[in-house]
């Protein structure tokens, strides 16, 4: 996933709306889960965060992906064995921070960032 090149904007903007954002974010999973059936598949999940500048994490940016972890921890927790984030900004660490302390901790231990 691209999170360095998320367009933020358009989804401020409401031409692409918050629900139907993570209606195809869902629906990725679900596929994924329907394809390869069984307990035993886990998903690794790599965010590409290059790109990101400081100026475009704001709340709203931090709602999207606390939903997200969310989605992903109430949908298939069994399924997320890791997550990774490359190409992580200097100040990355100031915001995994702040994002630790509303993701679940079955979601925190996950995260590998490089």
């Amino acid at each position: 996933e691209l999170l360095g090149q998320l367009d933020t904007a358009v989804l401020r903007s409401g031409r692409v709306s918050m629900e139907e954002a993570f209606r195809h974010f869902i629906f990725i999973h679900e596929y994924a889960a329907l394809k390869f059936e069984g307990e035993e598949t886990e998903l690794v999940t790599v965010l590409d965060v290059a790109g990101l500048r400081f100026s475009e994490v704001n709340s709203f940016l931090l709602r999207l992906v606390a939903t997200a972890s969310d989605v992903l921890n109430n949908l298939a927790p069994f399924r997320v064995r890791r997550i990774f984030i490359l190409n992580a900004p200097s100040w990355i660490n100031m915001v995994w921070n702040v994002l630790k302390k509303v993701l679940p901790q079955s979601v925190t231990a996950k995260v590998n960032i490089l």
